[in-house]
Formats: structure tokens, C-alpha cells, sequence
């Protein structure tokens, strides 16, 4: 599988057959025609005909030999061959354009009868989610779920009002004055970072944190959004473990204002990762001896983080993306951004083999972080990856993964051990979808009082 695509030259014919070039082998010349049967247009006919079918079968022949090249190197290198063995079968929508994304759940039941209800609100580069949760004494009720595709002219940036329309169908339907929202912000703007710090009280820790900042981030000339939290209680130690994260500030007050065109005041704002990572501190099986990996696939930022309550908490920002995925079928089927994230979205699992070069480059970077982390806090009880996002939809990326890392690896699903009502919704969807709620349903939750929460920002 390593030298996958300089092998297998049927594979290369293939491609080119897809593309629309003729397959060097049907450039055959056809048999020259006799004299004495040009003038007969019936015989013209029956050997052009003749002459298409003869390249159709040499067509079909080049077909055969790619499936059984494909086969024989699954086989040979693939450490995943027990598991893809079927042809690679490139096909998806016949459309020429990318059907927008947008399912809306509500429940019918009165929202009067419950104690509070909160939503998660998280903004992504490409779909904005929504979850809204009640709670009573008996638990907690799910009210509404809602996930809206942004439509811009750029398939990859985030335009500001096709967010905001994007919002506004998320959320259709609900008393935004009277419903507790919580919202988030990520992306590489945003530092999270631990540190070691002496034991003082909050006020001084404080004024230090501000100095200390300065002398970690000498190259940040912008004014930073300081906030922090404790890892660990003293305990009789002269040192703690401090988490802080910084946010520019143009950028949480670009969010802010973006917030108010939708007509939105946050109770408060999160830190996406660290969101994301009290999603699972609160609705996983969380187990305090194991090492938490959870890698977040989103369509232009992935990040990988990694917390454990002794070893402390450690993220990466990774270069590949859902959008790094796109790119990569644009490059090898030389197809337009929207027709390839159509032929992404309804592939099936042996696109594994059109995104090995770049599932191989996240492999690598995955291993690089399991080391530090390892080396840093001497620690190496990681057990397994969950996988959230909506990269984590990617048919068999799971099981590739698992193959390449030698852990054990899942698709998340912070419904699996909470318990919440989902009666009134259909259950095809939410275990479809419910990877891509795990931030929003984090935000939602943190309108309740939590077991495990590490850091949030105050709204204003």
C-alpha cells in the first residue's frame, strides 16, 4: 500500500479512463477497410460498429486488470486488506453542485414544563449545530438538534452572512430571550497552553499569569483575552499544574458582533477544544486511569487533544482537515471543490485508498503527539481514539486508524452513557449524526451544573 499509486499502472489507466482520456492500449488503429466495401455504407456501418465494440471489450479488459491490481495490492501492503478487498468503485452524484446540508429536529413537547433549557451553539467553518436540552428531576429531555450548512461563494472560508442566515435556520422556531445560549470559538487564533506555576492565591496568580504570557508569546503584539484554570489542587505541593488560553481580542469581539447580527447573547463562551473535551469528561465512560485521546476532524481546522488528571492536558492543531480530504479526490480525479466534496460525502470505503498520501501525513502527526505526550508526563496508558467532527464519517477512517496506531478506535457519541431522553427523534439520524453534536451538546450542558468542566469564558 505504500507505493500504492506508482504501482499500480492499471490504476493510472483507470483514472484517466474516469477523467475522460483514452486508455493508451484502446489507441489501436482499426483494421484498414478493403476497397470494395467503402461504397457499400451498410458494411461502413457494421465495422464502425464492429470497431466500438472491439475497444469496449479492450475497455473493459483494462477494468478487469486495475480490480485485480487493486486486489493483489491490498494483499501485499495493506495492513487493512482483511477489511477492503472490494474494486475501487469511483462514483458519486450526478449533480453538479453541492446539495446544502440541513436537518431540523423538534420536539412537540411544551417547554414550560421544564425546570431550564439551554442550547449549544457551535460555529463551524462550514455547518453551524444546534442542540437544545430540557431538564426536570427525572434527567435531561433533547428539544431540538438542528445542523445548517453555510453557503458561500468560497467553499472554504467563513463568510459572515452566510453564517448568520445559517444560525438563523439552526435555531428557527426558538425564544432566543428566553433560552439560555452558549457558544464557542476555535481555530489556530486560539492558545492553549499548560503551564507550571507557584502556589499563590488567585488574585496574585493572576497579575503573574499576565507577565508570564508575555514572556511565553514574546511574538503576540496584539492584545490578548487571558483566562485560566487549575489542573489540580495544591495538596502540600509548592507548584500547580495551570491551564491558560488566550484568544486575540479582535476576535472574540468579531464574534461577539457576529453573535448580535443573529441577534444572540451568549450566557458564555467556551474554548472549542476544551469543549469538546468536557463533552466527553461529562457524558463518556470516563475512567481516570486512562489517558483521554480525542481527535476533532473538522473542514478546515483538526486538532488532537489529550488530558489525563495527573499527566495534564496537551493539544495539537493538525494539519490535516476535511477540507486537506477535498483537495486530495480534486487532485487525483481533477474535478471542480464542490464536485469533489459531493464525491466525498456519498463514497464508499475504498476512498481509503484515493486519501492514503494524506491519511498517512495524519497518521504521522497523531504518533508525533501520542510520543510527546508519552515522554512529558511518562505515561503511556493511551487505550483508545475517539474520533468526532464530521471528518469522523469518513467511511473505514476508523478502522484504518486503528490498524496504523495499534489503539482501539471509535466514533464518539455523547449520547452513548448520558442520560437524555431522545424518544421524540428519530434514532437513524441522531447515531448518524451524532459525532458532529459533541461540541454543541458540551454547550448545552454547560447550562446545567457539571461533574467535569475545565474553562470557559465569560460572555462579555
Amino acid at each position: 500500500m505504500r507505493d500504492y499509486f506508482d504501482k499500480s499502472v492499471s490504476i493510472h489507466h483507470l483514472l484517466k479512463t474516469i477523467r475522460g482520456a483514452p486508455c493508451e492500449s484502446v489507441k489501436r488503429q482499426p483494421k484498414k477497410i478493403s476497397d470494395k466495401n467503402t461504397d457499400d455504407g451498410y458494411n461502413q456501418n457494421t465495422t464502425g460498429t464492429k470497431v466500438k465494440q472491439r475497444q469496449l471489450k479492450l475497455l473493459k479488459r483494462e477494468l478487469k486488470k486495475a480490480d485485480a491490481m487493486l486486489c493483489q495490492l491490498e494483499q501485499e501492503d495493506n495492513p487493512c486488506s482483511t477489511k477492503l478487498k472490494a474494486p475501487l468503485v469511483l462514483s458519486s452524484s450526478a449533480n453538479n453542485t453541492l446539495p446544502p446540508i440541513s436537518l431540523i429536529r423538534k420536539s412537540t413537547q411544551v417547554k414550560s414544563l421544564y425546570d431550564k433549557t439551554c442550547l449549544g451553539l457551535d460555529i463551524g467553518s462550514r455547518c453551524i449545530k444546534t442542540v437544545e436540552l430540557g431538564y426536570t428531576t427525572g434527567g435531561y429531555v433533547l428539544l431540538h438538534y438542528a445542523i445548517a450548512e453555510i453557503i458561500s461563494d468560497t467553499n472554504i472560508s467563513l463568510n459572515t452572512k452566510a453564517a448568520t442566515e445559517a444560525i438563523n435556520q439552526s435555531i428557527s422556531g426558538i425564544n432566543t430571550k428566553k433560552t439560555i445560549i452558549n457558544t464557542c470559538i476555535g481555530g489556530e487564533s486560539t492558545i492553549i497552553r499548560q503551564i507550571s506555576m507557584p502556589v499563590m492565591p488567585m488574585p496574585e496568580l493572576s497579575s503573574l499569569l499576565q507577565i508570564e504570557t508575555k514572556k511565553l508569546f514574546p511574538n503576540k503584539k496584539k492584545q490578548m483575552d487571558l483566562n485560566f484554570h487549575l489542573l489540580e489542587k495544591s495538596n502540600g505541593n509548592a507548584r500547580t499544574k495551570v491551564l491558560l488560553t488566550l484568544v486575540p481580542h479582535h476576535v472574540m469581539l468579531n464574534h461577539s458582533q457576529f453573535l448580535q447580527l443573529a441577534d444572540i447573547k451568549p450566557n458564555l463562551i467556551e474554548i472549542a477544544p476544551l469543549s469538546l473535551l468536557n463533552s466527553y469528561l461529562e457524558t463518556g465512560n470516563y475512567n481516570p486511569d486512562e489517558i483521554v485521546a480525542i481527535l476533532d476532524i473538522g473542514a478546515e481546522n483538526s486538532s488532537l487533544n489529550i488530558y489525563h488528571e495527573t499527566g495534564g492536558y496537551f493539544i495539537r492543531n493538525l494539519s490535516i482537515s476535511g477540507n486537506s480530504f477535498t483537495k486530495q479526490i480534486q487532485k487525483v480525479l481533477n474535478r471542480e471543490f464542490i464536485e469533489a466534496e459531493d464525491f466525498k460525502q456519498h463514497a464508499d470505503k475504498n476512498i481509503i485508498f484515493l486519501l492514503y498520501p494524506i491519511l498517512q501525513k495524519m497518521t504521522r502527526e497523531i504518533r508525533q503527539s501520542l510520543v510527546y505526550y508519552r515522554n512529558k508526563s511518562l505515561n503511556n496508558n493511551f487505550k483508545r481514539l475517539l474520533l468526532t467532527g464530521g471528518g469522523a464519517k469518513l467511511p473505514h477512517i476508523d478502522t484504518y486508524l486503528a490498524s496504523e496506531l495499534g489503539l482501539k478506535v471509535e466514533i464518539f457519541n455523547p449520547l452513548d452513557n448520558l442520560n437524555i431522553d431522545t424518544s421524540p427523534f428519530y434514532k437513524a439520524d441522531l447515531a448518524d449524526l451524532s459525532c458532529q453534536f459533541a461540541t454543541a451538546m458540551s454547550l448545552s450542558l454547560r447550562g446545567f451544573k457539571l461533574k467535569h468542566s475545565l474553562l470557559r469564558l465569560p460572555a462579555d
